[in-house]
């Protein structure tokens, strides 16, 4: 799904960083963002918001994924409010009861809400183990289902896989792939040309920084599936969820999930009218005059009520993920945890052990990237995906059977236990409700459905698709002579192999530079968001390239774009600046492919793709 989280913190730092201590216009454009917060978050969103237009298919299962997903959160929340209520009947005086049996007048309450307790906890583990995909994918009730991975990888292909890749004619194509793909430059310029609100200028604003980061970030995130988006759209979609979750941890210390929508200003669950008028405007001026569409047949235009749709089920999905952020219960008392593990060590069996393989054997310890082993167990578990979710599955049941057996055992043992083994125990059966929750999200997030959680970034799956030296194809310095030899991207993959190794099935015979990198800047997200060196002249060096070639021989010179925060400040300076000159603006709303698709740098090149060829000269530029 399109991710939001990079491209807030480009803007906010562009604004902050670049543009308050930058020309009088880039100064007028800071204040007009920083006034309008909430569109210029919305603009910086940019055609990612139209993966929730009415014409794209994936949007009915994706809503119904995060409706099942709100049903669990509530779940949760009802499985602790009877937990707090015992513990509010005894966390002041228990360290005067450590050895005292519950008082007879609570005996009936607390039995009362264990039994409520357990109802509500077979309704969640219930809503866990099957509910989840209701809707979603189809054939697949359980998350931890491994005959699920081919139909979810089948979902993927099926659902995102963009027309073009198909050779389907651009009518056909869905509007979140148009903007990425055709007119995205001059769309943009439509934007800011047609805004004379301060709202509508916040937003077009917003809307540049968009494109610039996905000019400078999506070569970054090419090298970590080793493809562009046509041709791996899982792992694509997975490593950009992770590089979200990284990006806030690092720079806000918080979880994405819980603050997005509070970062991003959206507190109206409504699109106002005049920015869904500006983009109507846009989307007539930049779709209808002079657009080619194929056989004349024009797609049709989104209206403003559509506009307005999408963003209300934008909006919607955001307040669902903002109730994400599960943090592992706290012990209800100093010492509790040690209690726990003395209480239940007699009646609670050891769960199920990993699977291994001939030449290893793997923990969770070792899975979590916790140990020396981790790397290897990584390799091992996502060759054989579908055998670690039939683990996965059995921890769940393992997981649920020890929660039910708990609660009985609280039940039937409430007359003689001591309140703190008491309170310990309520305190197991959260944590063991809570360990499913994450089993199941680490499953969703593996699979490239969710974000995944801040505890998780740490191990090798999270490394593996975050940071550039870990990436499916190897990096290039600026000064590295670019040779056949390390001519490996883009790699194709087929249905049955794991989106969580490299695609390994041979790749496109035209040589392309995927990015670059610099030895001396962290291998991580931070490359491109701000370490890269931004320079004019290599932008506009591949902004003027008539041809494929010519953008592919500026990447093979060297020639590094830069970072997305000076990239951004430059975009909007000189869209604000009304004394800006004809090259700077021609540079500034130059028509890129926004998933850099067929190489660094690359444009809006279109034409027919010959799979054979080393280079592809008969590409030009799409009108």
């Amino acid at each position: 799904m399109p991710k939001y989280g990079i491209h807030h913190i480009v803007l906010r730092r562009a604004i902050d960083d670049k543009l308050m201590s930058g020309s009088s216009a880039a100064v007028n454009a800071a204040a007009v963002l920083s006034d309008q917060p909430d569109a210029a978050m919305l603009g910086a969103v940019g055609p990612d918001l139209f993966f929730f237009a009415p014409d794209y298919p994936a949007m009915q299962p994706i809503i119904a994924l995060y409706t099942n997903y709100k049903k669990v959160l509530d779940l949760w929340e009802d499985i602790i409010a009877p937990i707090k209520q015992i513990n509010e009947q005894f966390i002041e005086p228990v360290e005067d009861a450590v050895k005292d049996a519950v008082a007879d007048d609570a005996i009936a309450l607390i039995e009362m809400l264990l039994k409520e307790l357990k109802e509500t906890a077979g309704l969640f583990t219930s809503a866990v183990q099957t509910g989840l995909m209701a809707g979603v994918v189809g054939g697949l009730n359980s998350v931890f289902d491994p005959a699920g991975v081919p139909l979810i990888q089948n979902f993927f292909k099926l659902m995102f896989t963009p027309p073009l890749q198909d050779g389907q004619p651009d009518d056909k194509w869905y509007w979140f792939d148009l903007l990425h793909y055709r007119r995205t430059g001059r769309f943009a310029r439509h934007l800011v040309e047609n805004a004379t609100t301060a709202r509508q200028k916040a937003y077009a604003f917003g809307y540049l920084s968009h494109i610039a980061a996905d000019v400078t970030g999506h070569p970054y995130v090419n090298q970590i599936v080793g493809a562009p988006y046509r041709l791996n759209m899982q792992r694509h979609v997975t490593a950009e969820n992770f590089m979200d979750t990284w990006a806030f941890d690092h720079y806000f210390n918080e979880s994405i999930s819980t603050t997005l929508l509070q970062r991003l200003a959206l507190t109206d669950s409504t699109c106002s009218d005049d920015i869904a008028s500006l983009l109507v405007t846009a989307f007539q001026q930049g779709y209808t005059t002079g657009y080619p569409w194929a056989g004349g047949q024009q797609k049709t235009l989104l209206t403003a009520d559509e506009i307005k749709e999408t963003y209300t089920t934008f909006h919607g999905i955001l307040g669902i993920l903002a109730g994400m952020g599960v943090e592992r219960p706290e012990e209800p008392f100093p010492g509790a945890l040690a209690i726990l593990e003395d209480a239940w060590k007699d009646v609670i069996q050891s769960p199920p052990s990993p699977p291994s393989t001939d030449d290893i054997n793997c923990s969770w310890e070792d899975m979590l990237g916790l140990t020396s082993k981790s790397a290897a167990c990584y390799k091992s578990l996502f060759e054989s995906l579908a055998e670690w979710l039939a683990y996965l599955g059995a921890l769940a049941v393992w997981l649920i059977e020890r929660v039910h057996e708990l609660i009985d055992f609280l039940i039937t043992a409430l007359l003689i236990l001591p309140v703190m083994v008491l309170l310990a125990l309520l305190y197991g059966i959260q944590l063991l409700l809570f360990e499913l929750y994450r089993v199941a999200h680490w499953t969703l997030s593996m699979q490239g459905f969710l974000f995944p959680l801040r505890d998780d970034l740490s191990n090798s799956v999270s490394t593996r698709l975050i940071e550039a030296s870990a990436g499916c194809v190897g990096s290039l310095a600026p000064n590295q002579v670019f040779t056949s030899q390390v001519t490996r991207y883009p790699r194709r993959t087929q249905l049955g192999d794991s989106h969580l190794i490299c695609p390994f099935r041979g790749n496109e015979a035209d040589g392309r530079i995927w990015n670059f990198v610099t030895t001396n800047a962290p291998m991580d997200p931070r490359q491109f968001i701000e370490s890269l060196p931004f320079s004019k002249q290599n932008l506009k060096k591949y902004a003027d390239a008539g041809t494929p070639g010519e953008a592919n021989n500026a990447a093979r010179e060297g020639r590094v774009i830069g970072n997305a925060i000076d990239l951004t400040a430059f975009m909007i300076t000189t869209a604000n600046d009304a004394n800006a000159t004809a090259i700077a603006r021609r540079t500034c709303f130059a028509n890129w492919n926004l998933d850099s698709d067929r190489g660094y740098g690359y444009k809006t090149w279109t034409g027919q793709v010959d799979p054979t060829a080393v280079t592809n000269e008969a590409l030009h530029e799409a009108p």
